[in-house]
């Protein structure tokens, strides 16, 4: 009966299912062991309730670090019904449902591609377009210097004159090149990406703010890919900030998407995707950090694959 509440746990417990069936292996050599001891040892022993939580206590210890990973996401509740949300308090701000646009016509990869690019090399070296911030704390920049207008990484200095924040701005031709330009606060991987899908938008852009002292506020990456079959397309957005506050949660109510439900990478990740008609949404939100796809024209099996090969990890 014992080992039975033991392997009980170990399927209820939220934790990777290789933890669970390390668990319970090794509740059942525990279990083998102690029967086989019982005929040449009788004398002193752990009680077998002691030892058994003992044998749990170091498998959880093995998988602590996944187990916190699971734990702290911030991802929108589902919740069957209006009814569901809860009433505001003292402490707890109104709930906020997330609806969808679901009757506007989702754009193809080549309505994209007609748009151009969000900024242009022309308008990168004159200093213009210096805005957008990932920090509301952070906004307001009023000059640019060019460091470089070198297509494979162009690099400008943004500041603003209140309090001498600045903000470096990365361009790339190849979004795997903006990587190493980042913190780390979030690393993820474009290798599968880039040979599955195919770079579109030639502003795929990074920048790093930082305070008059010189200190991390936070960070920004973005790129689009577009699918082999010339129509769908997803675009794939970083950020984080350290002055993000908690507003409490955000719920969706199941049924104004078509499709709502949690998906957790193998890397202990767990991101809330959504689709309505041709579009579909991935996002995986901790208290400072949103890694956010959205995508037309793809399935959510297809933001599975991709956000799987991401091998996302944010360092909080």
């Amino acid at each position: 009966m014992m080992e039975e509440n033991f392997r009980r746990i170990a399927d209820t417990v939220r934790l990777p299912e290789g933890s669970r069936a390390r668990i319970r292996a090794q509740v059942a050599s525990w279990a083998e062991e102690q029967e086989a001891s019982m005929q040449n040892k009788p004398k002193k022993r752990l009680p077998r309730l002691a030892v058994a939580a003992i044998i749990i206590a170091a498998a959880l210890t093995l998988t602590a670090a996944a187990a916190a990973v699971v734990h702290r996401f911030r991802n929108d509740i589902i919740v069957s019904s209006i009814s569901e949300l809860p009433a505001p308090t003292e402490d707890t701000p109104m709930a906020v449902a997330v609806v969808t646009d679901s009757q506007s016509a989702a754009q193809t990869l080549d309505e994209i591609l007609a748009e151009g690019p969000y900024i242009t090399a022309e308008e990168w070296e004159s200093g213009e377009k210096i805005g957008g911030t990932t920090s509301a704390q952070y906004g307001g920049w009023d000059t640019a210097e060019l460091i470089s207008s070198d297509p494979a990484l162009s690099v400008r200095r943004i500041t603003r004159e209140i309090d001498g924040a600045e903000k470096m701005q990365y361009m790339a031709e190849d979004p795997a090149d903006l990587l190493p330009v980042l913190t780390g606060k979030i690393r993820f991987d474009l290798t599968w990406l880039a040979e599955h899908y195919s770079v579109v938008i030639p502003d795929d852009q990074a920048y790093i703010i930082r305070d008059e002292d010189g200190a991390f506020v936070s960070e920004y990456f973005s790129a689009a890919y577009g699918a082999k079959d010339g129509k769908g397309w997803v675009s794939l957005d970083m950020d984080y900030d350290t002055t993000r506050k908690g507003l409490g949660p955000s719920y969706i109510v199941n049924g104004t998407f078509d499709q709502a439900y949690y998906y957790t990478t193998q890397d202990g990740y767990e991101f809330l995707i959504t689709a309505s008609h041709d579009k579909v949404w991935a996002s995986c939100y901790t208290d400072h950090a949103a890694v956010s796809l959205y995508g037309a024209y793809l399935t959510t099996g297809d933001l599975e694959q991709i956000v799987e090969h991401l091998s996302v990890s944010i360092a909080e």
